[in-house]
């Protein structure tokens, strides 16, 4: 069974959240990478985990980012680490349970960017 958020489905338990889910290969990871240039790799952790920064207009339009993240975050059952700053939030997914990244991590982080697209 799925969920809905902004007219897309989400699975009902996470895959990512199990702990015997498979991680995503190198290729898989370097692929994403590759086509999504302002993501880079973090390993602020001791496993890798993907960020990126987005610049916003200004204090009033960043201050929203973290609850708008957030919302996706609740719908796709996966809780990424959220940095607002001034005029800017950092996202960070990974999967907890399998310490370290999963197919899900890049589709997340492709709906990420689809919010700070979005207008208004």
């Amino acid at each position: 069974m799925t969920g809905e958020s902004n007219g897309r489905l989400f699975p009902k338990i996470c895959e990512a959240c199990l702990p015997d889910a498979p991680g995503a290969t190198d290729r898989k990871t370097e692929q994403f990478l590759q086509n999504k240039l302002e993501w880079f790799l973090s390993t602020y952790l001791e496993f890798p985990q993907i960020s990126r920064i987005f610049k916003l207009q200004d204090f009033a339009t960043a201050v929203t980012g973290p609850n708008t993240v957030g919302a996706l975050a609740e719908a796709g059952r996966h809780q990424p680490q959220i940095i607002f700053e001034y005029s800017g939030v950092t996202v960070t997914w990974w999967s907890h349970k399998i310490s370290g990244l999963h197919v899900d991590d890049f589709i997340l982080a492709n709906r990420t960017e689809d919010l700070f697209a979005a207008p208004g």
